[in-house]
């Protein structure tokens, strides 16, 4: 299980966009987004290279959760251009 901060993820429309993209890349794949923790757990066949840079080209680039914490400012920065809530 791949764990990952999405600081850019900030509303619903989000999460659902990170899902269909984790889901194009592997559509077996298992994906549990945590909206307030701005979080993606994935159980995929996918390494977690191209996990990254899937979510980094449909404009959410990750942090892998497992050698960062997760700040308490995540996600105050500026929305992502083109996102329903910015």
């Amino acid at each position: 299980m791949q764990e990952f901060l999405i600081p850019s993820m900030t509303c619903g429309g989000c999460a659902s966009r990170i899902t269909q993209t984790l889901h194009n890349l592997d559509a077996n794949a298992m994906v549990e987004v945590d909206l307030p923790n701005k979080t993606v757990r994935v159980d995929s066949s996918q390494e977690s290279a191209a996990v990254e840079a899937a979510l980094k080209g449909a404009g959410y680039p990750p942090v892998e959760v497992q050698s960062v914490a997760i700040p308490a400012t995540a996600g105050t920065g500026t929305r992502r251009s083109g996102c329903c809530c910015g």
